[in-house]
Formats: structure tokens, C-alpha cells, sequence
């Protein structure tokens, strides 16, 4: 949410309010301050509108507004929330109001001159979000075990449990499994459903930070970075109704600061499809029980019927789990089952191997 502050705010980080100013906003100023406009030269400017208090979802394709050749334009009124003007760029916003009619321009470089001009512009410019009706849709593609994203290259710890001798037959299996979703479901569930609910930067980097920090052995650690930076490649080249998925990870690979955890992307990814909280958290227990499946088949523990029948057991021990540890805030994230996690963290010393965790 941005919220407008008051002048004195917004003149201190750089962005005038009256007529023509010059501003030293270098790009990451621009929550800081409430927002402002950049307008860039040439007849492909796009326009981006914020409506009201709503939450953005932008895109630049550039790494700041200075590459853009822009300058700012501030919106006035003490309701208006904010306008910004991108060059090369699009949004996808809410629209809950009509675009004020006080706006004040600073540093002028070719701006339009009449107000109709930018109401045209924002028209042709803003995309919406992707149709209700092909909702269910996007999210069975995001379920299929066609979709590349290297799922079917980790065991969570099977393998390692396998040589172990801490599983042998299909009821030590069907054990692991449960005690694998129930670990899954209290330690990363909460990012999943604080993503959904808030698909945006910040509170990207931010859990991707958590849960970087979070993650006690290293196998687990990579098989999450592994996941999610495919998950998110995949995404942002599929989805492209959502250009922010592609923009966030040009953006994320540019900064380096991001480490592509598997739950935080899923999480991200389902929120700006525009999947429920809940049809989200229970996707991201279904993909990992449907992943700990396959493996054992390709591991020799069950066969391909004999999983199939596993996994429609598993769906109320799955459904259970879900609702046991679903909605939870991250500060509540835990591990059930440390034996798993040592054991997952043993992967790495195993003389013969078919998977990568």
C-alpha cells in the first residue's frame, strides 16, 4: 500500500511539488516518497495509473527511471494516492477512481499538454489481470508435472532415509511421506500464504531472507534455490499475461540480493495469477507429496499403480495437514521432524545417488 505524505516528505526525498523542479530521485525514492510521475521522451511512453490507496504491480525495463530519460510529475489533492509514467512500462492496477484532475508537472521534457492526452495514454497502456475464467486453468498448468521446474530431481530427503534403513517397505514409505508433509506444511506454508497475500517485492526479498536463514542443512537449502529459480524462470516465460513475474526476476537476477527460495516464488507466482490463500497453500502440499511419490517410484519402493493408490490415501492426511498449519504468519514457521532434516543433510555423502536432495 502507498499511502500520500505530506509536502515537506515528499520535498525531502526529492520530489517537488510545484512547478518546475528539478529532482534528484535516483528510482528507489519512489515508495519512500509516496510516489511520483516519470515521463520519458518519444511518442512510446507508457502510462501507469495508481489508483487509490492500491497496491502496484509495475514494470520498467530499465533499471531506474534515469535510464528512461524521465522526469516526475507529482499528483495534488490530499486523497490522490499516486501516478507513475514509465517509459517502456506497464502495470497492472486496480482501478477504483477517476484520475484527478490536480496534477502538477516538474522538469518538463516533452510532457502532453492536455490531461485528455494522459487519460488516453493510461487507457492504452494499463493490462489487467488475467480473465476469471481461465483462473483454473493457469493454476493446473501451474500443478502439471510437465511444467519444467525440476521438481522430479529431488527425493526431500527420501534417498538419504533409503540408505539409511530408516525406510524399506511401502508402510515406512507411507510414514515418511506424512511426516515429510507435515514438516513441509508448518515450516513453509507461512511464506507461501504471507506471498499470496502480498505478491510484491519487498515482502519478497524479505521472507526470501527468512527462509534463506531458516533452512538448517544445505542439500534442502540448494534443492529450495534450485526450485524456485526454475519455478520462477518458468513462470515469468508462461504466464506472460503478468509481465511483473518477468520483470521481478530480471530485476532479482540483476541485483544479486535474492536467493530464489522455492516456497516464497510458489507463493509469489500463485498470488499474481490471482489464486485464493487457501487454493495456494494446499497446491504447494499437493506438489510436494506428488514429488516424494514419484520418487519413490523411480527408487524402486512402489510401482506407478501402486503410487497412484498411495497418494489418494495420503489426500486426507494431506487435507489435515493443510488445515492444521494453514494462514499461519511467518513468525510461527517450524520444523516437526529434525530427523528429516539431518538425515535430507546426509544426501550429499552418499557414495551412488539418483537424485540431487
Amino acid at each position: 500500500m502507498l499511502n500520500l505524505p505530506d509536502k515537506s516528505s515528499l520535498k525531502s526525498a526529492g520530489v517537488g511539488l510545484g512547478l518546475p523542479e528539478t529532482s534528484s530521485d535516483s528510482g528507489d525514492d519512489f515508495e519512500r516518497s509516496g510516489g511520483c510521475l516519470l515521463v520519458a521522451d518519444g511518442d512510446d511512453f507508457g502510462v501507469v495509473l495508481i489508483a487509490f490507496r492500491s497496491e502496484l504491480f509495475a514494470r520498467d525495463n530499465g533499471d531506474d527511471f534515469e535510464r528512461s530519460g524521465g522526469c516526475l510529475l507529482v499528483a495534488g489533492g490530499d486523497d490522490f494516492g499516486v501516478v507513475l509514467i514509465m517509459f517502456g512500462g506497464f502495470v497492472v492496477v486496480p482501478i477504483s477512481s477517476e484520475l484527478p484532475q490536480s496534477i502538477s508537472f516538474c522538469g518538463g521534457i516533452n510532457l502532453p499538454s492536455k490531461m485528455e492526452d494522459v487519460v488516453e495514454k493510461i487507457e492504452d497502456t494499463l493490462q489487467f489481470a488475467p480473465n476469471e475464467s481461465l483462473l483454473q486453468w493457469s493454476q493446473w498448468q501451474l500443478l502439471d508435472s510437465v511444467l519444467p521446474t525440476g521438481g522430479f530431481a529431488h527425493s526431500f530427503g527420501l534417498e538419504a532415509a533409503i540408505q539409511a534403513r530408516l525406510v524399506s517397505g511401502p508402510e515406512d514409505l507411507r510414514t515418511l511421506v506424512i511426516h515429510i508433509l507435515e514438516n513441509t506444511a508448518s515450516l513453509l506454508l507461512p511464506f507461501v500464504y504471507t506471498l499470496n497475500a502480498s505478491p510484491n517485492v519487498e515482502t519478497w526479498y524479505k521472507l526470501d531472507k527468512i527462509l534463506d536463514a531458516t533452512l538448517t542443512n544445505e542439500v534442502g537449502r540448494k534443492a529450495s534455490i534450485s526450485q524456485g529459480s526454475a519455478l520462477l524462470r518458468v513462470a515469468a516465460a508462461v504466464f506472460q499475461e503478468v509481465p511483473y513475474l518477468k520483470t521481478m526476476r530480471e530485476m532479482s537476477l540483476t541485483s544479486g540480493t535474492v536467493r530464489f527460495h522455492h516456497a516464497p516464488v510458489f507463493g509469489l507466482v500463485c498470488g499474481l495469477l490471482g489464486l485464493n490463500a487457501e487454493t495456494s497453500q494446499k497446491a504447494y502440499m499437493f506438489t510436494t507429496m506428488r514429488d516424494v511419490v514419484s520418487a519413490a517410484t523411480r527408487l524402486n519402493l512402489v510401482g506407478p499403480l501402486g503410487a497412484a493408490v498411495l497418494q489418494h490415501q495420503l489426500a486426507a492426511s494431506a487435507e489435515e495437514l493443510s488445515k492444521k498449519w494453514m494462514n499461519r504468519p511467518v513468525e510461527e514457521a517450524c520444523q516437526t521432524s529434525p530427523l528429516l532434516d539431518t538425515v535430507q543433510g546426509c544426501h550429499g555423502y552418499l557414495f551412488s545417488r539418483l537424485f540431487c536432495s
